[in-house]
């Protein structure tokens, strides 16, 4: 008799290939979100508080902010 592997109801669900894409495609939304939100809030705390490096001109007339 051949002796079977115990296997979680987690480990199960985690190889099902249905999860593993749900999984790839939740990460490949949640980072670009997460980076867009960082850079959004930075964006207002920086003018509240650095209005001198928002207001400098990077190059012709555009600025940080």
């Amino acid at each position: 008799m051949p002796v079977q592997e115990a296997v979680t109801v987690t480990e199960a669900v985690g190889k099902d290939p249905e999860m593993v894409e749900l999984e790839r495609r939740h990460t490949r939304f949640v980072w670009p979100v997460t980076a867009f939100l960082v850079y959004y809030m930075a964006l207002n705390i920086l003018a509240g508080t650095s209005p001198g490096l928002m207001g400098r001109k990077l190059f012709g007339e555009f600025t940080f902010g």
